[in-house]
């Protein structure tokens, strides 16, 4: 199954590669914070592939009418506790409303430039601050909402710093936004038997990745 007829702006190994020099020169204190806050240990998910055959088949194995995989005689929930599962983040914190549009003017390579400019600038305690906050900021735009168009809505620029990241249920967030991505896809994945192209899975697709293999191995041992 070719690459073209599916794309996904969440790739782990880019979201790591464009993190890392800002982790380096982040002081201690910031490093226990960002792990006293379920951030951190975003920084070392194991590079799962990019598997777009894989988010194909999901595709046409999802139900709306269930919000549930169907395998063989299954029905498998895709539920927060999973995603939370699966990123580290805890199931519990005031709901997000994501809103696609207005869109800040900024894009994701603004954030990457700024994570690169602020990596190189002298250290002090405001830098160290400005380092934090753009962290964040990277990490919501990048991984947890990565849109097809690159471009960062106003809701997201809007995180002010640790305690509003700690605020949020992002778990809650990130699942909301991938199964609203679900249902258009799935219906046009089903137009015809061959593989038809899709566009774009929006939203922080490599927890469906991972999902699969969780699917997969409760349906073999059941």
């Amino acid at each position: 199954m070719a690459n073209t007829y599916l794309n996904t702006r969440c790739i782990i190994s880019t979201f790591n590669k464009y993190a890392e020099p800002l982790l380096q020169v982040l002081s201690e204190h910031s490093l226990d914070l960002l792990r006293k806050v379920d951030l951190l240990q975003l920084f070392s998910m194991p590079d799962v592939p990019q598997n777009i055959p894989i988010l194909y088949r999901l595709l046409r194995l999802y139900r709306p009418d269930k919000a549930a995989f169907i395998l063989g005689q299954y029905y498998i929930k895709f539920t927060i506790n999973e995603v939370a599962l699966i990123l580290g983040l805890p199931n519990r914190g005031d709901d997000f409303h994501f809103h696609r549009t207005p869109f800040s003017g900024m894009k994701q390579s603004d954030i990457v430039a700024e994570l690169n400019q602020l990596a190189n600038e002298a250290d002090s305690e405001e830098v160290e601050e400005r380092r934090v906050d753009a962290l964040i900021k990277y990490v919501v735009a990048k991984f947890f909402f990565p849109l097809k168009s690159l471009r960062i809505p106003e809701c997201l620029q809007q995180i002010g710093g640790l305690e509003d990241f700690r605020r949020y249920n992002w778990a809650k967030a990130i699942h909301g936004f991938l199964n609203a991505q679900l249902i258009p896809l799935h219906k046009l994945s089903c137009k015809r038997e061959e593989p038809l192209s899709l566009g774009y899975l929006e939203g922080c697709s490599i927890t469906l990745v991972v999902s699969n293999f969780f699917f997969n191995f409760m349906f073999i041992f059941k």
